[in-house]
């Protein structure tokens, strides 16, 4: 699976682009298959490295890098996948869905 398309990283603002923005529209979504965190791209530097919300034990906002997550040992040894079904979305929607307090 093609974890960034052209169209993807066109739609991502580049890091520092979308943080002075009341509610910044969070693209996409990367998890592993056995795995229960999530990584929700809000940013994209148009190389490896994101900007937005990192959902696990804790969830917050932060960075995260796909060659970083990719080269994470994972249960039953699936690869880090991209949700093909994830709808961008204000962030204050997903902070509700998640039940987050930022």
């Amino acid at each position: 699976m093609q974890l960034i398309t052209a169209e993807l990283a066109q739609r991502l603002p580049a890091i520092g682009g979308a943080r002075h923005q009341a509610d910044p529209v969070v693209q996409v979504m990367f998890f592993y298959r056995d795995f229960f965190w999530r990584w929700y791209g809000i940013e994209y530097d148009g190389i490896d490295n994101f900007y937005g919300v990192i959902s696990g034990d804790i969830t917050g906002l932060g960075s995260f890098s796909l060659a970083k997550l990719q080269a994470m040992p994972c249960p039953n040894g699936r690869p880090l996948e991209r949700d093909i079904y994830f709808k961008p979305c204000p962030l204050s929607e997903l902070v509700e869905k998640l039940r987050w307090q930022p």
